[in-house]
């Protein structure tokens, strides 16, 4: 399993208010998996989405990542699994407004000392994947929301994918 998250619990706390967002949570994603978490503003989607990307950390259960358990991991191992395992799709995509689609792309390789030689070559294969070889030099203000949208999915693979919000419109090719 890529992802195992069982019996994950997470309260916030205001004054003396302490309210329950996570409640016994309990699921399973298989590698290669597409999924989708809805539900209404407040039920904890955003809560949990930050546990599965190792941005926080349940109060109580365990989340198993390729068969590590996160859950109570300290921040330099939680920081070293996120640049390494996951990538984000966020809402507004947040990419760097100066660097082209290509180096917006290799960025993280570069973070994850992964970029070597091939990084740049590596984010053009990505791009192509996503049809927008085209586009290698454009800059994110040069292009519409959809392919801005379409650079950040390469941008985040080869890891899994946590999308947030209305980036979830498009599922991404797998390369």
């Amino acid at each position: 399993m890529m992802i195992e998250a069982t019996n994950l619990t997470k309260s916030f706390r205001r004054g003396n208010v302490e309210t329950e967002v996570l409640k016994g949570v309990t699921f399973s994603i298989p590698h290669g998996e597409f999924i989708a978490i809805m539900g209404p503003s407040g039920s904890g989607k955003s809560t949990l989405l930050n546990i599965l990307g190792l941005l926080d950390r349940p109060d109580g259960g365990t989340y198993l990542l390729d068969g590590t358990d996160y859950s109570g991991a300290n921040d330099e191992v939680r920081s070293a699994a996120r640049n390494r395992k996951i990538g984000f799709v966020f809402q507004q995509f947040h990419l760097l407004d100066r660097a082209s689609a290509v180096r917006n792309v290799t960025l993280p390789l570069l973070y994850a000392e992964d970029g070597g030689s091939d990084g740049i070559a590596r984010a053009q294969r990505a791009l192509d994947a996503v049809g927008l070889s085209h586009r290698w030099n454009y800059l994110p203000n040069e292009s519409l929301p959809m392919r801005q949208q379409e650079i950040s999915i390469p941008r985040a693979a080869p890891k899994s994918w946590i999308f947030s919000g209305t980036s979830s419109r498009r599922a991404g090719p797998s390369y």
